[in-house]
């Protein structure tokens, strides 16, 4: 239990510095949906692996997931082409 919570401190902290970083170097209308994005599809992945919720779900509802986690990823493609057509 005192591990995990130490690497739950820790991972926390890097989590918190490499957003800091993306924020420094880039525009935060890039950097924050990138993270957010990201967040989401390790919730996602834990989720159904870890967890073992995969076998809650048909095959059509996880390809559906699949492809909301493909929307998502061509969303942050179209923001970051805006923000490079803007310039």
């Amino acid at each position: 239990m005192i591990v995990m919570t130490i690497l739950l401190i820790l991972s926390a902290l890097m989590q918190l510095h490499l957003v800091n970083c993306a924020m420094k170097y880039y525009d935060s209308m890039e950097a924050v949906p990138v993270y957010q994005t990201c967040l989401m599809i390790m919730w996602i992945v834990s989720g159904l692996i870890v967890l073992d919720e995969k076998r809650y779900y048909s095959w059509p509802k996880l390809l559906s997931i699949m492809g909301s986690i493909m929307l998502c990823c061509i969303g942050i493609k179209f923001l970051t082409m805006k923000t490079k057509l803007v310039h």
